[in-house]
């Protein structure tokens, strides 16, 4: 994994109180009194992947139905929800709000719609407004967190399902195959399949039951409650909490922490990071806090990650007083912070597809991270805020994944009509259905030496034989109000300067060199570019990079 440059964040005493992992912090004025029902609730509460109503409630009693409990399966895996076309099935429509959870999950091949014999497959509908049943629900769980199905001898195609769940001891107690799902089952259900793929099944199934986290066999700190339990707690490193093979993972690749575009219905790259170090004693980590510069109504959950392993740590939840501040409770002995070492966890946003929560062109800055917890000897409160400068980054439907110099690093200079200036690759992706990745305007600087005049300046793009006139005054080359022709990127595109070059009389050393400026959100750059909604002038990358061909006489 890529070193990352942390702020360092020293714990220090606090007399405020952290929360505690249990049923009493459930936000919602019904909580399920059921206890196996309100730990499941709490769970996927802190995890945010369950929410509440507007008046405070949660509806344990209310039924469920397949559009709403596919967003629920799909929010479970730590990996991205990677943006698709919304128009996957007949009956459901593009704009709609769980339109790119069902089409994701039908591109994974979770879902299918309904068979009709003799009828071509993509006829087929997926009935959103349906309430989901127990072995649909069982069967959605499996596919997404990729669950291994145990072999059934039945002929019935659900049997299979229903064998894992009751082998894996996850399924709903007594449950029929089409019983159909209520939000406290729902929660259940999503709950057992969760932590069995983080092999943290034991730990949920001692607090559903009333026993405390020292039951679990997950931790390898089990309690901190006595002394005697943490003699050898300092050799512990944050990677030691869980041993389990089937711990969650980050899946991204992606560890810069530069400024970047965030693609709506995508897992960020990274938006900050912090390292905790205590001089005094171990530390259990109970909770951390990450907040931004203002409401982010694009983020759906903060996600955070042990550093030095990338272990998953779990998801942030939006604070319903502050939107914005992300909260994770840590269940006790998830990240545990051996005396005077430091211990790292880093962050990544998920962002909401557009059309559903997501929007364009938002500002996305971590103001502070919040550390809150135990010490492992004395039980003592710790507390402390990290206010580092992190990077702003901004949100987009679609986004530049590179762009850079399409020819040689270097070339002759030949005087003459038309000649070749410089060419750029540009390559992206949209984030939906109806998005944009299109380029309005170029600013392009021409580093010029010699006595070299440049004049009738055109741009041209791979797969046409167009031109578009561009101005040119003095070392600036201006090519504005592009139409699609030349300005829509499809996966990739070549963009092609063209120009008269005329030579001082009696010159030989004479050069050109074209060149593009990313600037920052505050300061614009040579490319003005839209996603369909907004319209952008600056990219996420470095300078170097944006250099075309040098040629020289």
């Amino acid at each position: 994994m890529r070193k990352l440059l942390l702020p360092l964040l020293f714990i220090l005493p606090a007399i405020a109180f952290a929360r505690s992992y249990d049923t009493s912090h459930l936000p919602y004025s019904d909580a399920p009194r059921e206890r196996r029902t309100a730990v499941a609730v709490s769970a996927l509460t802190e995890e945010g992947i369950l929410q509440g109503y507007p008046d405070g409630t949660f509806r344990p009693q209310t039924l469920v139905n397949r559009a709403e409990f596919l967003k629920i399966a799909m929010k479970l895996a730590p990996e991205a929800l990677p943006a698709v076309d919304t128009g996957c099935f007949p009956d459901i429509d593009p704009a709609a709000w769980y339109a790119p959870f069902v089409c994701a999950a039908k591109r994974d091949g979770i879902v299918s719609g309904d068979e009709l014999a003799g009828i071509d497959s993509s006829l087929w509908r997926f009935h959103p407004e349906r309430t989901v049943n127990y072995v649909e629900a069982v069967k959605m769980l499996t596919g997404v967190l990729g669950i291994p199905l145990v072999p059934s001898d039945s002929s019935e195609w659900y049997q299979t399902y229903l064998l894992t769940a009751e082998t894996q001891h996850i399924g709903l107690p007594d449950a029929r195959a089409d019983q159909m799902l209520r939000r406290g089952e729902v929660a259940e259900l999503a709950a057992s399949f969760l932590a069995y793929t983080r092999g943290d099944l034991p730990a949920l199934r001692a607090a559903q039951s009333g026993q405390t986290s020292s039951a679990s066999s997950v931790s390898s700190v089990s309690s901190v409650s006595s002394a005697s339990s943490l003699s050898s707690l300092s050799s512990f490193s944050s990677s030691s909490s869980s041993s389990s093979s089937s711990v969650a993972i980050d899946p991204l690749t992606d560890y810069s922490t530069t400024p970047a575009f965030l693609r709506l219905g995508t897992t960020s790259n990274i938006i900050g990071a912090i390292k905790i170090f205590n001089t005094m004693e171990p530390f259990l980590v109970e909770d951390i806090t990450v907040n931004f510069s203002g409401a982010t109504d694009s983020v759906d959950q903060v996600r955070i990650y042990a550093s030095a392993d990338g272990r998953y740590l779990g998801g942030a939840s939006q604070d319903s007083s502050n939107p914005s501040s992300y909260k994770l409770h840590l269940s006790s002995g998830i990240l545990t912070v051996p005396k005077s070492t430091e211990v790292s966890a880093y962050a990544r946003a998920v962002l909401s597809p557009y059309k559903s929560g997501g929007i364009s062109g938002e500002t996305v800055n971590v103001s502070s991270f919040a550390v809150e917890g135990v010490g492992g000897w004395s039980n003592r409160r710790y507390s402390q805020t990290s206010t580092d400068t992190f990077s702003t980054s901004q949100t987009a439907r679609s986004t530049f994944t590179s762009i850079t110099n399409a020819g040689a690093a270097t070339d002759s200079l030949v005087a003459g009509t038309q000649r070749t200036l410089g060419s750029f690759l540009f390559r992206g992706g949209t984030g939906d259905g109806s998005a944009e990745l299109r380029i309005l305007g170029l600013e392009i600087e021409a580093g010029i030496s010699g006595g070299v005049t440049l004049s009738n300046v055109k741009l041209g793009v791979d797969g046409s034989s167009a031109r578009f006139d561009c101005s040119v005054a003095g070392s600036t080359i201006t090519c504005a109000s592009l139409s699609s022709t030349f300005g829509d990127i499809e996966g990739t595109r070549t963009v092609t300067l063209y120009g008269d070059i005329a030579l001082a009389s009696g010159s030989s050393h004479g050069g050109v060199q074209l060149s593009l400026t990313p600037g920052t959100i505050s300061s614009p750059g040579s490319i003005t570019w839209t996603d369909g909604t907004s319209t952008f002038r600056w990219v996420p990358f470095d300078d170097t990079v944006l250099q075309g061909t040098y040629f020289s006489s």
